[in-house]
């Protein structure tokens, strides 16, 4: 009788255990993605690349076409520290700063998910004188991956990333 207890609690902790590594509900994913990118639009109002970088993937790639919309450079490097080089470059260049990404859609393929995101930037130039309004706004896609850590930042871009749909869900 207490082997088969045994044998039954281990089944039940396997069971848990097995629910944590299932993919997630689509609405839990949406809501992750939507902490994130709150997490990433303060961390650029605040001007504080460390707060906006906690959602960034140490694989981490930008576009050149939204980088440009930030800096009259491109984007360079990977990662983290790329990241937050990036955008400490960026605070030297804006005030005042006005940072939005409103998340439109979600799609769902295993591990990664792809955010549709409206994204609207405005700023002071204080590099030009007399300083200038300035603002920028479009749509972006931001993949995530998920991780360990949870859902992660892997790239940012203009256009949507070329894939095969497959069975993917979106919302």
């Amino acid at each position: 009788m207490r082997a088969a207890i045994a044998v039954v609690a281990c089944l039940a902790l396997a069971a848990c255990g097995g629910a944590a590594t299932a993919p997630l509900d689509i609405s839990e994913v949406r809501a992750a993605l939507a902490n994130s990118l709150s997490l990433l639009a303060t961390g650029i109002e605040r001007e504080d690349p460390l707060l906006a970088s906690q959602p960034v993937s140490e694989r981490f790639v930008m576009g050149g076409n939204i980088a440009v919309r930030y800096r009259d450079e491109g984007w360079s490097g990977e990662g983290i520290g790329s990241f937050r080089d990036f955008f400490a470059s960026v605070f030297e260049l804006h005030a005042n700063i006005g940072q939005s990404l409103t998340l439109r859609d979600v799609e769902l393929i295993g591990d990664v998910a792809t955010a549709r995101v409206h994204n609207e930037f405005v700023s002071s130039r204080v590099d030009r004188v007399p300083p200038e309004n300035y603002t920028a706004a479009g749509w972006d896609w931001l993949v995530f991956e998920r991780e360990a850590a949870g859902w992660l930042l892997i790239s940012w871009d203009e256009a949507p990333p070329a894939h095969d749909m497959g069975e993917a869900e979106d919302i």
